[in-house]
């Protein structure tokens, strides 16, 4: 079985090969599951391939298509990675435009929270939108 799913990962096209490492990297949030059973299961596909080559003195397509499998893998496991920083940074910055609690803030900060103005317009930046108010004039 795992022969035939080489062979099949071998015979797909670039798009194919990014869009099963992006499956791997998205499906194994948990590195164990990455390192642990699939980069386990594909190194040992690795070793009877090497061993099977050594037998022969010379190399064979299963030998091309572990380290393919392998390859995959590393690129998948970079892409994981690079996932949960992504995650990480949104999470930052979700927290950072958040207002503080309304216990946090002083008199002056309370007054300028709230606005007389009912005019409001849109300024969209980047993929954010933000409504801004008109701070009260005095």
């Amino acid at each position: 079985a795992a022969r035939e799913f080489l062979a099949t990962l071998a015979r797909l096209p670039v798009g194919g090969r990014a869009a099963f490492r992006d499956i791997v990297a998205e499906e194994c949030g948990d590195v164990s599951v990455l390192r642990d059973v699939l980069l386990a299961a594909a190194r040992a596909f690795a070793n009877a391939a090497l061993r099977h080559c050594i037998k022969l003195t010379r190399i064979e397509k299963p030998m091309w298509e572990a380290v393919l499998l392998l390859q995959l893998l590393w690129t998948a496991d970079a892409r994981r990675v690079s996932i949960a920083a992504d995650a990480t940074r949104a999470a930052k910055d979700a927290d950072k435009l958040q207002p503080p609690p309304m216990e946090t803030l002083g008199r002056i900060g309370r007054s300028l929270s709230k606005s007389t103005s009912t005019t409001a317009r849109p300024i969209v930046s980047g993929e954010t939108s933000i409504t801004t108010m008109s701070v009260p004039r005095s």
